[in-house]
Parts: structure tokens; C-alpha cells; sequence
């Protein structure tokens, strides 16, 4: 009886799975798997026991590559680039959700400092009217 390990465990603790599961979960072959990991585009790590495994990460990544390549009907390299500009809209979104937030805070803060100084300005014009 043969016995296959559907995952295993990396030094961090983090799930891996093994090649071949790798290629199930991506539905690529084996083959179009070791061209992506020679491309640099995916990157296996060690497992406990020693053999190379695949992330989540890396099996959605891996499941992308095929989508691009198999509707755009691209190369490698173009998918590489492809890759890359959508890791940089992503980052500027990121940003971008970032410089949004510091603009609500600071918008918050500035209407409250408002707030404070209508009431300070109430309050001087009231006492003002007591002087009369």
C-alpha cells in the first residue's frame, strides 16, 4: 500500500503541500510546475521531512499562471510581467487605503478642533453680552 502525505508541515509551522497535490489543487502537470519553479515565478520550501512543498500562496499563484497562460495565451516571461504589474496596482491600493485612512483621522481631528473653537467663540460672545 502506498502511502501519500497530503501535507506537511514547514519549520514555521505553515501548511505545505506536495508537489503532486500542488498540481491537483493548481490543476496543472507536474511538468508546467518545475517550468514555473524555474522561472522563479513560484518557489517551494523545505518540509519537515526534508522534501519541497508548496504553500496556499504558492498553489493560488500557481493556479494564476495557468489562467494567464491559458487565456491570454502568453509565455512565461509575459506572465512574469503580467504578475508584476498586478503586484504594483496592488501595492498603490494599499496605499491608497492607507492615505484615505490618515485623511479621515485628520479630517476628524480638524472638525473637532472646529468644534472647539465655535465653542470658545460662543463662550466669549456670551460672556461679551453679560458685560453690556
Amino acid at each position: 500500500m502506498t502511502k501519500n502525505t497530503l501535507a506537511m508541515y514547514s519549520q514555521s509551522r505553515e501548511v505545505l503541500y506536495s508537489p503532486a497535490s500542488t498540481c491537483k489543487f493548481a490543476r496543472v502537470s507536474l511538468e508546467f510546475l518545475q517550468e514555473c519553479e524555474r522561472e522563479g515565478l513560484i518557489r517551494p520550501q523545505i518540509m519537515v521531512h526534508g522534501e519541497q512543498g508548496f504553500s496556499i500562496r504558492e498553489i493560488r499563484q500557481l493556479a494564476r499562471i495557468r489562467r494567464l497562460r491559458d487565456t491570454l495565451a502568453v509565455d512565461l516571461a509575459a506572465v512574469e510581467i503580467i504578475l508584476n504589474l498586478r503586484q504594483q496596482v496592488l501595492d498603490v491600493i494599499k496605499q491608497l487605503d492607507r492615505l484615505e485612512e490618515r485623511t479621515n483621522v485628520r479630517e476628524q481631528e480638524l472638525l473637532n478642533e472646529i468644534q472647539t473653537l465655535r465653542f470658545r467663540l460662543a463662550e466669549e460672545l456670551d460672556w461679551t453680552d453679560d458685560m453690556e
